[in-house]
């Protein structure tokens, strides 16, 4: 399976790896390269594989409904529908992103000993898993 340049697939990973792992960054040049992200996916053509694609994916991987920021194939009709959501969540990534990480921060500043990322990642799991539990 090879995935055009530009394709939503390859961008929507992009961004959940960068969610799931993230580095510590200036939140600011995250939502830079978010917002890049986006309106560049937005500017380039309809790929018709990428629903295909997605719903390859889904087939031997279910934990991908668990995935925020991947839109849920069995809810998108077609590929407009799935572009549409999938342009809507890269959008969304970095408030996501930068809300998780301020969240983090706060909770830091009251726990001695711990750090940032302690509070990231569980912040982060409780993401997926209220997916998760929206998609079933």
């Amino acid at each position: 399976m090879t995935l055009l340049p530009g394709s939503l697939l390859a961008r929507l990973l992009i961004v959940q790896v960068c969610c799931d792992l993230p580095v510590p960054t200036d939140p600011v040049d995250d939502e830079s390269c978010y917002s890049t992200m986006a309106a560049a996916t937005a500017a380039s053509p309809v790929n018709a594989a990428d629903l295909k694609y997605a719903r390859a994916v889904a087939t031997f991987d279910e934990e991908v409904f668990a995935l925020p920021f991947f839109p849920d194939v069995r809810e998108c009709a077609d590929s407009a529908a799935y572009r549409s959501e999938a342009l809507a969540n890269l959008t969304e990534a970095s408030a996501a992103v930068a809300g998780m990480r301020r969240e983090a921060e706060a909770l830091d500043s009251n726990t001695p000993g711990k750090f940032v990322w302690d509070h990231f990642i569980p912040l982060r799991d409780a993401k997926h898993a209220a997916e998760a539990a929206r998609r079933l």
